[in-house]
């Protein structure tokens, strides 16, 4: 009887090693995974400002009551315009 619960504890024992390895595996995963998630909408975020930043500064100058910019300006880096 003794034997039999010490075989049974070891068997136990074994599965919930196997069971543990496995959680620790599947967390690593996942972090990797909200990881590459997060990249993904970095990229996004900084895709969707760049598209949404000529609208903005159309918006800016009609509220200013100045013409928008033309596109040859928008993208060139200050000073550009005066050449």
């Amino acid at each position: 009887m003794l034997w039999a619960l010490l075989i049974a504890l070891g068997v136990a024992q074994a599965w919930l090693g196997y069971a543990l390895r496995e959680l620790h595996r599947a967390a690593h995963a996942l972090e990797d995974e909200k990881g590459r998630l997060m990249q993904q909408l970095q990229a996004l975020k900084l895709e969707r400002a760049a598209l949404l930043r000529p609208e903005r500064l159309r918006k800016e100058a009609a509220r200013r009551g100045m013409r928008p910019p033309r596109a040859e300006q928008v993208w060139h880096e200050p000073g550009a315009e005066a050449r």
